[in-house]
């Protein structure tokens, strides 16, 4: 009998061996792990800063895009930051919608103004007054304005991440 007890003693539990072996292979495996962890989140946070300027740079060329291609009248606009034009609406009879973009170095910025005359270049100080903001952490703007196109370029920033957008805008009237 005692000999059966010492044999089922031994064949329950694990000798010091094995378990310095299976700590040694979990010294070795734990580290991997957690490397391999880290890089998965630092490519998730990547792409998910990616989509993220992809999409507030779609969503303002499309929002520039649409106000376009409903304008009444497209006008040149010398105003400082501008980015070189101002879209204007026929609201009635009386009313005029005068809206441009302006640049101020961080963000992209929609100034709209309701005016009654059609084509008042100074329109800040005059009527009803109101600012949108389309995309934050905006490096650069560049427009250009040839014939019927307006061919917008926008480099947006990100901690240490750069992207450079261009989109081209047809134009009916100018």
């Amino acid at each position: 009998m005692r000999l059966y007890l010492k044999k089922f003693y031994r064949l329950r539990g694990f000798t010091l061996i094995e378990l310095i072996i299976v700590l040694g292979i979990s010294v070795l495996i734990f580290p991997l792990l957690y490397s391999l962890l880290g890089m998965s989140l630092k490519t998730l946070n990547t792409s998910n800063r990616n989509d993220l300027i992809f999409n507030d740079t779609y969503f303002t060329f499309n929002y520039i895009a649409d106000e376009i291609n409903s304008a009444d009248y497209i006008v040149e606009d010398c105003k400082r930051n501008s980015l070189g034009f101002a879209i204007v609406n026929c609201k009635n009879e009386k009313g005029y919608r005068y809206v441009y973009y302006v640049f101020d170095g961080k963000r992209i910025a929609r100034k709209a103004v309701n005016i009654d005359r059609k084509f008042d270049i100074n329109v800040d100080s005059v009527g009803t007054f109101g600012t949108n903001t389309l995309i934050n952490n905006v490096k650069n703007v560049s427009c250009t304005i040839k014939e019927n196109l307006i061919k917008l370029n926008i480099v947006v920033f990100s901690g240490n991440y750069e992207r450079e957008f261009e989109k081209i805008i047809a134009i009916r009237t100018f």
